[in-house]
């Protein structure tokens, strides 16, 4: 026999010696241990958020929205609503879809959020109704 065979005998011994069920109650009791202790479980979250850590944070780029944001935000909102999005506005007789993105920015009801990113490697999310607009 040689090195090789005695190293597969080795490697089967270990694989017998391995039970699936074992083990999976051992780490069932220890789970249910923690749990006894520190438990928080969906039932006690009631409000999920989806906003990032720092949006929060006092903001310390510029509160107007600037002429590149606004033409990035009119473009991809008229082009969301092209495709089928509903309007957040009542749009009356409208139809262009551009004209539509336009009466949402000016009533800061856009549900788009800006992010600027900084120099530090950090962002800052802006929610549109925060800005000021220049027309």
């Amino acid at each position: 026999m040689d090195d090789y065979d005695e190293y597969n005998e080795e490697y089967i011994e270990e694989e017998e010696d391995f039970h699936v069920g074992e083990d999976v109650e051992d780490l069932e009791e220890e789970l249910q241990d923690e749990e006894d202790d520190e438990y928080i479980g969906l039932e006690d979250i009631t409000e999920p958020s989806i906003m990032p850590e720092n949006s929060n944070k006092i903001k310390v780029t510029s509160k107007y929205l600037t002429k590149y944001e606004r033409t990035r935000i009119l473009g991809a909102r008229a082009l969301q609503i092209s495709l089928g999005s509903p309007p957040t506005v009542d749009i009356g007789n409208t139809t262009d879809s551009y004209e539509i993105a336009l009466l949402e920015l000016q009533q800061k009801k856009i549900p788009i959020i800006i992010r600027r990113y900084l120099p530090n490697n950090t962002f800052e999310d802006w929610h549109i109704s925060e800005l000021e607009l220049i027309d």
